[in-house]
């Protein structure tokens, strides 16, 4: 573990936050320079912080953790996914939502955090910081969406164009192409066999055979 956390990064990829956490001495830049020492027996955490004083806490079903610190009771619950979870307290329950620098209390804006390069933001404080990154957040995908849609249309219009050129190539290959009535052909046939006294009916049917094969390979 580097000094400060300094270059670590939490399970989004962000930087941790920037803080010393030592078996006995935590420094941090919101709760100063404290000492803490913490011991488990039968289900129950025990906590000293010279700070916050002691605290006993034990977890009372899953994601649900009650405690005492200095006579003061405290409920904690968190429930649901990232984008919907329900938050439980002494006061009632919140909704919030988890964003790439935090999360966002709908029901209670100041319990919003917000981690910046390391540094651990809570409160009003938070809830604007979210409010701005949400703003550019919109902003970034309402013209990803613009150009996305842009590059579609340009795409079919080049599609289109290119099926009618197809199709206009396949018209004039169509026009091009020589057209030959049946019976005009027959007729022609006739008159060239009759010019040099040819007449297949007498011919053998392997030669005939073979006048036909000429003809379609031809």
């Amino acid at each position: 573990m580097t000094m400060l956390k300094v270059g670590e990064k939490d399970r989004d990829g962000r930087q941790k936050r920037i803080e010393h956490t030592g078996r006995y001495l935590r420094a941090s830049r919101t709760g100063g320079l404290s000492l803490r020492a913490q011991t488990r027996a039968a289900g129950i955490n025990l906590t000293g912080n010279t700070n916050h004083g002691v605290r006993v806490s034990t977890r009372l079903a899953k994601n649900t953790q009650v405690a005492f610190q200095n006579g003061r009771f405290i409920l904690r619950g968190r429930y649901g996914s990232d984008a919907a979870k329900f938050n439980l307290s002494k006061s009632g329950v919140t909704v919030s939502t988890k964003t790439p620098i935090g999360s966002f209390n709908w029901i209670r804006p100041g319990r919003s955090s917000a981690k910046i390069a390391g540094v651990q933001l809570r409160g009003h404080n938070a809830a604007a910081i979210q409010g701005i990154f949400a703003l550019f957040a919109s902003f970034y995908w309402l013209f990803g969406g613009i150009l996305r849609l842009f590059a579609g249309l340009i795409g079919g219009i080049g599609r289109l164009a290119t099926a009618a050129q197809t199709r206009r190539h396949l018209a004039e290959e169509e026009a091009a192409r020589p057209q030959f009535q049946l019976d005009t052909v027959r007729a022609l046939g006739e008159q060239v066999l009759a010019e040099h006294g040819v007449d297949p009916s007498t011919w053998s049917g392997r030669d005939q055979l073979a006048a036909l094969a000429f003809a379609f390979l031809a």
